[in-house]
């Protein structure tokens, strides 16, 4: 992870976590450090099959961090050892 970090400095390596409730093709990602978090989110539901009555949430640490936050900071606060931020897709439905 060392020698990915150093050849992308402006890049954060995120991995969804096996436990999201999508099945998507990829799941480690080089994200640009200054990428809000509701960007990647836009990014991911392109990725994923949605229904429309479908929401997708996501989950780090167990917490929901705003869509605000950029990718950078949510880094800093969230690393785990193996210097990856790992992320949970939830689904849920929004209509009854």
């Amino acid at each position: 992870m060392d020698e990915v970090l150093r050849r992308h400095p402006n890049r954060v390596p995120v991995k969804i976590d096996e436990e999201s409730d999508f099945d998507i093709d990829r799941r480690k990602y080089l994200i640009p450090r200054d990428m809000t978090l509701g960007t990647f989110v836009t990014y991911l539901r392109n990725r994923v099959k949605l229904n429309n009555s479908e929401a997708m949430f996501v989950l780090i640490e167990g917490i929901l961090p705003p869509v605000s936050a950029t990718i950078e900071t949510l880094y800093i606060t969230h690393v785990r050892d193996d210097r990856l931020l790992h992320i949970i897709l939830k689904k849920e439905n929004t209509f009854g």
